[in-house]
């Protein structure tokens, strides 16, 4: 129980789970995990004395990302433990390069889920200025602090730069498109200030947003 809560308070990177423990087993812990969209996202390499296969599998239908026999070798568990962070560091990649295209790895169906619904909040709030991360926080059921972990580990963007690099990704899309000012976009996608919004503009793209639709 105490390694549950661990795991929920400080959703580490990855964990590393026997299945024999005390009160609470490997099975138990890792479904639970798996379910709490605090930790869905956390790798786990899961540990175990049965050499069976159905144990093996047991332990992957509860989520388990991998499953290794004891006594291990020491080598094979850090090949599996580098095999999955990469994973996760393509799959980040993937997401801070825009969506476009099929992820490196397919999304887990409550992340996907959880993403479509962030990305579907800021939508609705597009033109709102006022839109933070603490309503955002909101909106997804997660304290401030959940969220910025939440979003670090699946995009590798903090929860501030995941609302400002939707923002910034909306207006892309409208610049490509004829008949809007940048100052009309600027404020379609939730920024106040056009000189901010291009400054920031810049600094995602490398070029200002007067240049966009020359890039298409």
């Amino acid at each position: 129980m105490e390694g549950l809560q661990i795991a929920t308070a400080t959703q580490p990177d990855i964990i590393i789970s026997d299945v024999m423990m005390p009160r609470l087993d490997g099975y138990a812990m890792t479904a639970q995990l798996k379910t709490d969209i605090r930790t869905s996202h956390i790798p786990i390499v899961m540990l175990t004395a049965k050499s069976a296969l159905k144990s093996r599998l047991t332990g992957l239908k509860t989520g388990a990302n991998a499953c290794l026999s004891k006594p291990f070798y020491a080598e094979e568990l850090m090949a599996q433990i580098h095999n999955l962070l990469e994973q996760r560091a393509r799959l980040q990649q993937y997401f801070i390069g825009e969506n476009e295209g099929a992820p490196p790895s397919p999304v887990p169906d409550l992340e996907h889920e959880f993403l479509q619904k962030a990305y579907a909040a800021i939508e609705d709030h597009l033109t709102d200025e006022q839109f933070s991360v603490e309503q955002l926080s909101s909106v997804l059921l997660l304290s401030r602090s959940q969220l910025h972990r939440k979003l670090k580990a699946l995009t590798g963007q903090t929860a501030s730069e995941f609302l400002r690099n939707y923002r910034l990704k909306k207006a892309m899309e409208l610049l490509r498109q004829p008949g809007l000012s940048i100052g009309e976009i600027s404020h379609k996608v939730g920024f106040s200030s056009p000189q901010y919004f291009a400054t920031k503009f810049k600094e995602r793209y490398g070029y200002p947003p007067s240049e966009a639709s020359g890039k298409a």
